[in-house]
């Protein structure tokens, strides 16, 4: 009896073992993300250039006219808040530019369209990712978590849907046939984010003859500097098209953000 009953309670043991062992080791990644997105706000102080290429893109499709321009800018964020300089050569080519538009509304500008790229949210979305990932993350629905690779390291893939982007006003809105939005995440196994990749097509028909499509793509990777998540790098992409008139603009965006020791 005493022999039976030990082999009965070794069974029920290695059957616990056994059925607990994939249930402890599959971490849900939502949490992971959501708890490393907590720890990642804090208020290490950051400076640093941020560099931005910018590709504007407008007429028919099939003659569309390109201009690109290019600008550098100084960003320190931390307890005093958020600022954004140019060095004195780059405020020179921002003169310039403007004096060359004055003078010319078609004139080829190579700084100042870059200039819109330092724009608030522009700069707070990779001086402190957190939030803005977080900010992203409130208009998504979890769908699927899958294993992945991040610059050739394993990663998890957290995959969301995504609602209708907010930039759409109730007119536009009104106008939409067809909509696809999605949010991927890659998270490191404790939960950080390494990189994120949010697309959205949104297609439309206003006044039963005139097609519409907005096509909007984000792409960032990420670190970790103190207890701040910021963005590395940020490829942007966003297509407006009228009929068979088309507005794109393209930002390719690196930081060289660090700890700010003089704060």
């Amino acid at each position: 009896m005493n022999i039976r009953r030990a082999s009965f309670i070794a069974r029920l043991v290695i059957l616990v073992l056994v059925g607990s062992y994939p249930i402890a080791s599959l971490a849900d990644g939502q949490d992971d993300l959501r708890s490393a997105l907590k720890r990642l706000q804090g208020s290490t102080a950051v400076s640093g250039v941020i560099t931005a290429k910018v590709v504007d893109a407008h007429g028919p499709r099939d003659k569309t006219k390109k201009q690109t321009s290019e600008l550098s800018a100084r960003a320190e964020d931390g307890p005093s808040g958020l600022k954004i300089s140019y060095d004195r050569e780059t405020a020179s080519r921002l003169d310039a530019d403007s004096l060359k538009k004055e003078l010319d509304p078609k004139a080829q500008l190579d700084a100042l369209p870059a200039a819109t790229a330092f724009g608030y949210q522009d700069v707070r979305d990779m001086s402190s990712a957190g939030p803005a990932l977080s900010r992203i993350l409130e208009g998504g629905e979890f769908e699927s978590e899958s294993k992945g690779n991040w610059n050739g390291a394993p990663a998890r893939v957290l995959k969301y849907s995504m609602g209708l982007p907010s930039i759409l006003n109730d007119t536009q809105r009104s106008y939409v046939k067809d909509h696809t939005g999605t949010l991927e995440v890659w998270i490191a196994t404790d939960g950080t984010p390494l990189g994120s990749l949010w697309k959205d097509t949104t297609k439309g028909r206003a006044f039963m003859v005139l097609s519409l499509q907005f096509v909007n793509e984000q792409k960032y990777s990420y670190a970790v500097v103190g207890d701040r998540l910021v963005a590395t790098a940020r490829y942007f992409r966003r297509v407006i098209g009228q009929g068979d008139d088309v507005q794109e603009r393209t930002i390719n965006a690196t930081s060289q953000l660090s700890k700010n020791i003089q704060s």
